[in-house]
């Protein structure tokens, strides 16, 4: 594989859409972090229960030194049924793969900083709809940004 090209690793029960949608988001970063390091991205389905909140779809975090994993809850999986689901999905793999470059770069950083990175990748701002969920539609009911203050940070 060529230098700065992440090897993904993606779950065979992540469906087509997700997968597909996140593997061309991973183009548009490797473009814009080209030269910077040799990584590995995981693109997992998780458990219910790792998911408790209604508005928890997905986590990243550094399973080790440059490999990076995004776990995406099986609500996610329905999302891709309807256009909010969708707008969200796109949000929220944006902000997940934000947090991965962040992780991989070992760069402290917030919640906010992974959105204002998504934004600068991937030319969309991230946007909080009424139900306290990333989506890229600034017309979502409720959508408003930045990340709400009263959210973790």
């Amino acid at each position: 594989m060529p230098r700065n090209l992440p090897a993904i690793r993606l779950d065979p029960r992540v469906p087509a859409y997700i997968e597909d949608h996140a593997v061309e988001l991973v183009r548009r970063m490797v473009r814009a972090l080209a030269g910077e390091r040799d990584w590995t991205l995981s693109l997992t389905l998780g458990a219910a229960q790792d998911f408790p909140m209604d508005r928890d779809f997905a986590y990243c975090r550094l399973v080790e030194p440059h490999h990076a994993e995004i776990v995406v809850a099986p609500r996610m999986v329905a999302a891709v049924e309807t256009r909010e689901g969708r707008d969200r999905v796109s949000a929220l793999l944006r902000h997940e793969l934000a947090h991965a470059i962040l992780l991989i770069c070992d760069l402290p950083h917030s919640e906010r900083d992974a959105d204002r990175m998504a934004r600068d990748l991937f030319g969309l701002p991230i946007f909080y709809d009424r139900d306290d969920v990333q989506t890229i539609n600034p017309n979502a009911p409720g959508a408003r940004k930045p990340r709400p203050a009263y959210l973790p940070a």
